[in-house]
């Protein structure tokens, strides 16, 4: 049985490594193995832990600690169950795999949130508030965590 796509982005080489492993008591796994996504070999193995409570979340859990194994490369976790194998989407292992996978979204985000464009061009010169005579110069800055395009503050 597959897993669907991991959320994670990978794990460092030489950082703790560890999966959480979910499902049912009476399917309890006890041990897990690290397999080489290219060979399809077993490269490290292991005993899952129980942590079998997680505040505000319902099932079993188990946590899988690989933390010794630093070696760069492609893998997968995998488990046996009384339901069978459990094949879990592979990962990558490797120096800077948070950076490298994920700087480029976050440049990409910030760019995004940043205060331009016609928008920007308008802040320029907005009116002053209460029939007021005169502008005022609020362009700039970054858009309010609302999800809307204001960056100015409503006092």
């Amino acid at each position: 049985m597959r897993s669907p796509q991991p959320t994670q982005v990978g794990y460092e080489a030489r950082a703790p490594k560890q999966a959480m492993i979910t499902g049912t008591a009476p399917n309890d796994p006890q041990e897990f193995s690290l397999i080489d996504a290219a060979t399809g070999t077993a490269v490290l193995s292991g005993t899952l832990t129980s942590d079998s409570q997680v505040h505000a979340w319902d099932g079993a859990y188990w946590i899988a600690d690989f933390s010794s194994w630093q070696k760069p490369g492609h893998y997968r976790l995998q488990t046996k169950n009384a339901a069978g194998e459990v094949s879990f989407c592979p990962f990558e292992i490797a120096d800077d795999v948070l950076e490298r996978n994920s700087l480029s979204n976050v440049l990409y985000y910030f760019k995004g949130q940043r205060s331009s464009g016609l928008i920007d061009q308008a802040d320029r010169h907005l009116p002053l508030p209460g029939g007021e005579k005169g502008v005022v110069d609020v362009h700039g800055g970054w858009y309010d965590a609302t999800g809307d395009y204001g960056i100015h503050f409503s006092h």
